[in-house]
């Protein structure tokens, strides 16, 4: 199966960060800077990682619809957090988390098939 994964992080310059990280786990992987709010609702991304100073982490907050897996991650964050609505993950443990995190969540949609 090949999953979408997008990240939304109007930082351009952690853009190869991203790509570094997710381009070997992942095929399908697209970085923005931003995304229409209408592409967005209608998007089948199976995972967002989103940055939290980002505009579209409020609509990707009030609709719990739009992705399967949902990571926002910040440097203002301090400690890492699970809710119904996601992953937060400090920026200082981005990198760690992030796999971490996406390898649990391709390990249950395997298991599920």
């Amino acid at each position: 199966m090949v999953m979408k994964l997008i990240v939304i992080d109007n930082r351009m310059d952690r853009h190869p960060l991203h790509y570094d990280l997710l381009s070997d786990e992942i095929s399908g992987i697209e970085i923005v800077e931003h995304i229409d709010e209408e592409n967005l609702r209608n998007s089948d991304y199976d995972i967002i990682i989103v940055h939290r100073n980002n505009n579209e982490l409020d609509i990707i907050e009030q609709n719990t619809d739009i992705g399967r897996l949902r990571i926002i991650f910040s440097g203002n964050l301090i400690h890492y957090q699970k809710n119904e609505i996601g992953h937060y993950v400090p920026l200082n443990q981005y990198e760690e988390e992030v796999l971490s995190i996406i390898k649990e969540f391709q390990n249950g949609i395997n298991h599920d098939n």
